[in-house]
C-alpha cells in the first residue's frame, strides 16, 4: 500500500507541475532540479517524468498535445 500511495503522491506532484502546458523535459527539470548536471541522473529524471505523464494521460488526468512535433502535456 505504501508503494501505491507513493505513486499517487508523485502523480499529484507531476500534474501540479504540468500546469497549462509543459514538455516531459520541463516537468523533469522541475521535479528533479539537481539531476540535470549529471548525465545518468538526467536520463533517469526524464524517464520517471515520462512514465508518470504517460500514466496520468492513460487515466485522463493530463492531456497530450503535439505542436510542430513537440509533445506537451496540460492538466485535464
Amino acid at each position: 500500500h505504501r508503494y501505491v500511495r507513493s505513486i499517487d503522491e508523485r502523480q499529484k506532484k507531476v500534474i501540479s507541475l504540468v500546469g497549462g502546458g509543459s514538455t516531459a523535459f520541463e516537468v523533469a527539470k522541475r521535479l528533479f532540479p539537481d539531476s540535470f548536471g549529471h548525465g545518468v541522473h538526467r536520463f533517469l529524471a526524464i524517464s520517471e517524468a515520462i512514465a508518470h505523464l504517460d500514466h496520468a494521460h492513460g487515466n485522463g488526468r493530463v492531456v497530450l498535445e503535439t505542436n510542430g512535433g513537440v509533445e506537451s502535456y496540460r492538466a485535464a
